[in-house]
């Protein structure tokens, strides 16, 4: 309980930042959202090293629930105010859930985590910041060859990360660390509305799987 008290406290203080940041005009509304995105994942990701599948439930089911709250209350203003429709703070949160929840090898968890979190993430911030002379219109929401060759960038290094410090119940084969960032591109490239949370996480969780990561 300890531990999820302290990981609570962090991601709070950690979202004052940001608010207060925003407020000031020194974070823009995008920024701030996915600086916390990409933080809380990278947090979440070391998870299972010190807090049980249960207590990872509860913290998720805790962090949904203040979410909502902000959302619906209007309290952290910077976190909501993007001007496209996005589920993905929602669906973000609620997909490790219930990974969770299946007790999974810690390197699927981690591995799935940062994917969502670390690849995505980034692919949004570089893509925003990059990507205005290269960008092109998916279902109506905004893309771009910097955010995609981003995404696929972190998850390579994500793969190469997993290779090297994983420990897999089967003998992985090298060429999944083109594969999976390949798919993870072309999911991330292709899903809108914050959905790509959850189909990356199913896209890693099932090509793991076909690569005997466990």
């Amino acid at each position: 309980m300890v531990f999820i008290i302290l990981n609570l406290l962090v991601l709070a203080i950690a979202a004052f930042v940001c608010e207060s940041l925003w407020r000031s005009q020194k974070l823009s509304s995008e920024n701030s959202r996915k600086f916390m995105h990409i933080f809380g994942g990278m947090l979440c990701a070391s998870w299972p090293l010190y807090i049980s599948w249960a207590g990872i439930q509860l913290l998720v089911g805790i962090i949904i629930f203040a979410i909502v709250f902000l959302r619906l209350t209007g309290t952290a203003r910077s976190f909501f105010a993007v001007k496209r429709r996005t589920v993905g703070d929602i669906l973000g949160p609620l997909t490790i859930g219930i990974l969770a929840f299946f007790n999974p090898p810690v390197v699927l968890f981690s591995l799935v985590v940062l994917h969502v979190t670390l690849a995505d993430g980034m692919a949004a911030v570089i893509g925003a910041r990059f990507g205005e002379s290269t960008g092109y219109s998916v279902l109506g929401y905004k893309k771009s060859i910097a955010g995609t060759l981003t995404c696929f960038m972190f998850s390579f290094f994500i793969m190469v990360g997993t290779f090297i410090f994983g420990h897999f119940s089967g003998k992985v084969p090298i060429e999944s660390l083109f594969v999976i960032p390949l798919i993870v591109t072309l999911v991330e490239n292709i899903s809108v509305m914050g959905i790509d949370n959850t189909l990356i996480a199913l896209a890693v969780g099932l090509l793991a799987k076909a690569f005997n990561f466990y």
